[in-house]
């Protein structure tokens, strides 16, 4: 019998969260990719690929449209030692 693996990707389910929170700080916000386009120096596009698949974009370009978005980054340790 084959080997299946009924579990999720933690790691989609993830990407799938920070795509609707990054929907929802455009949305919310009214930002059009047109207008954020130029201060990235990247194409209408670009913008709208990277909220579609923000697993594309580097760091940097992450935290600064997250802030354009609305939307509070944290970073923290999973088990902090003692």
């Amino acid at each position: 019998m084959p080997k299946t693996n009924l579990a999720q990707s933690a790691t989609k389910k993830k990407m799938a969260y920070v795509r609707g929170m990054m929907a929802g700080g455009q949305a919310q916000q009214s930002k059009d990719p047109a207008d954020l386009a130029p201060k990235y120096g990247v194409t209408e596009k670009t913008i709208q690929n990277w909220i579609r698949k923000p697993e594309r974009m580097n760091v940097e370009n992450f935290f600064r449209l997250a802030d354009d978005l609305g939307l509070k980054i944290t970073v923290e340790f999973r088990n902090i030692p003692e």
